[in-house]
């Protein structure tokens, strides 16, 4: 394989994992995440993979910075002389109900979750209409209905879908494919915190239903398959077709579950919680 990729969130978990796996089946890679040091560390472990010395690049930074998204861009068309792919995958995520939200979370999580992803696709959408290439969102299950617990996180991967949409709609008689995975709840690294609803972040314990390395074969086949949209577990099929075909019910049934969807077990300095 001899196509160029960009990963974005690629210092950890599922961006990891997908910078692994493009490098042991030959992708040349640039990836991006904000910590030098991680990023570094994945880079090589890519070129170890498979990816070889000169076939992965890394470019540490922040996706919601316009000039730093512009730099990822130069620095793939520099090193390889084209992009095919670019893998939106940064992200972030959130737990707590909307009456305790503060503008800070809301403000972060928008702008990690879809201003960034925007500003990367809008920076490398040139490139990609004039090969006919691919972008592919990494979203979830929660971008499917409005879940109990993670309002802000369920918005900000709602709105990929109307990114992903308006670009179809916009470049597809171009030959420019979009795609979007909705992934059920993926496995974490064991230092993974995330936000709660007041700014604090937690660790968190919730039984997985994806590997991280099974989450980033199923975004890769959605780039090769050139697939729309993938939903990646049963019950992920089933919320589909409940929201749409039985809307009320499926109404009634979020509200009857008083959060349980997205439960999570606290754990921090005070322990289990």
């Amino acid at each position: 394989m001899n196509s160029v990729a960009i990963v974005t969130g690629a210092t950890r978990g599922i961006g990891r994992e997908l910078a692994l796996t493009l490098g042991e089946r030959g992708t040349r890679l640039v990836l991006t995440g904000r910590d030098t040091s991680r990023l570094e560390a994945v880079a090589d472990a890519a070129r170890k993979a498979g990816g070889g010395p000169d076939n992965v690049v890394s470019v540490a930074g922040d996706v919601t910075d316009p000039l730093h998204c512009a730099a990822v861009v130069e620095c793939a068309l520099d090193r390889f002389g084209a992009v095919d792919v670019l893998f939106n995958n940064a992200g972030i995520s959130m737990r707590g109900n909307v009456a305790d939200l503060t503008p800070e979370v809301v403000d972060r999580v928008i702008q990690t979750n879809l201003t960034g992803a925007t500003i990367m696709t809008v920076a490398v959408l040139p490139e990609l209409r004039k090969r006919r290439g691919s972008v592919v969102f990494t979203s979830t299950l929660a971008a499917l209905y409005g879940f109990p617990g993670v309002s802000i996180y369920s918005a900000s991967k709602m709105a990929l879908t109307a990114i992903a949409q308006a670009l179809r709609a916009e470049y597809g008689h171009e030959g420019l494919h979009v795609g979007v995975v909705y992934l059920g709840f993926t496995e974490n690294d064991a230092e993974k915190t995330i936000l709660g609803a007041d700014g604090k972040p937690f660790h968190h314990e919730r039984v997985a239903r994806l590997t991280q390395r099974k989450a980033a074969e199923i975004l890769i086949r959605t780039w090769l398959r050139r697939r729309s949209r993938d939903l990646t577990v049963p019950s992920g099929i089933l919320l589909d077709r409940a929201a749409r075909w039985f809307p009320r019910l499926t109404s009634r049934l979020m509200q009857r579950s008083r959060g349980v969807v997205h439960r999570v077990r606290k754990r921090g300095p005070e322990g289990d919680r």
